[in-house]
């Protein structure tokens, strides 16, 4: 996935999203992130998400995960996401 300027997920004010993993995971963390503040014109930063929470079924290995996005850095016209990662362990395919 790309972070340069305009190559996001972008949406009105706050948004959700589930995400099909590859697998199941033990998901341990997750990380957002918004493109460098070097690369954006005065403002634009606004944009980042600001409050959001992520929702997993239990503390067991699953195969889905949402991302809820509240509201952001000031940006009233829209919020962009440019990279959501799932940090954790993949676990090994069940044999049938």
């Amino acid at each position: 996935p790309c972070t340069m300027p305009g190559e996001c997920w972008a949406f009105d004010g706050s948004g959700a999203v589930v995400i099909q993993l590859i697998g199941k995971v033990n998901v341990k963390a997750v990380s957002v992130e918004h493109t460098s503040r070097s690369q954006l014109l005065p403002g634009l930063i606004k944009s980042a998400p600001k409050d959001f929470s992520v929702w997993e079924p239990a503390a067991i290995p699953f195969r889905f995960i949402e991302l809820k996005i509240y509201n952001n850095h000031g940006k009233e016209s829209y919020t962009c996401l440019y990279r959501f990662r799932v940090h954790g362990t993949l676990e090994p395919p069940e044999q049938a």
